[in-house]
């Protein structure tokens, strides 16, 4: 979803809310116990551009099933040293309810490795 994305991305998290439905959850590896749910996204977001400054998130892939989004995705930072960037991969499968909103959302990510420059598309 392209306007959770754009959240993740910096954009304001105050329409969130309006984009989940109300017994969203999420399982997320690097959540504590695994799961956060829709009044904590917000925060989650924000405790984690406060952690990783100048992330960006892009989508690499996606495809539908049923009511199922499955999303290839790529994140990118400045990497330890300076003038050097890393890449973390994720897949992320969002299922959306009878509203569009989003019910629930699986998600895992690789660790952070150095970034070697990307193939023109």
């Amino acid at each position: 979803m392209a306007a959770v994305l754009a959240m993740w991305n910096g954009a304001p998290t105050d329409r969130l809310a309006e984009l989940l439905a109300p017994a969203y959850r999420g399982h997320v590896l690097g959540v504590a116990n695994g799961e956060r749910d829709g009044a904590a996204y917000p925060a989650s977001i924000s405790r984690y551009r406060e952690a990783v400054p100048g992330v960006a998130f892009e989508v690499v892939e996606q495809f539908d099933a049923g009511d199922r989004l499955v999303t290839r995705l790529e994140a990118r930072r400045a990497g330890p040293d300076a003038g050097r960037r890393s890449v973390s991969h994720g897949v992320n499968i969002s299922r959306f309810g009878g509203a569009g909103r989003l019910d629930e959302e699986w998600a895992i990510w690789s660790a952070w490795q150095e970034a070697e420059e990307r193939p023109s598309r």
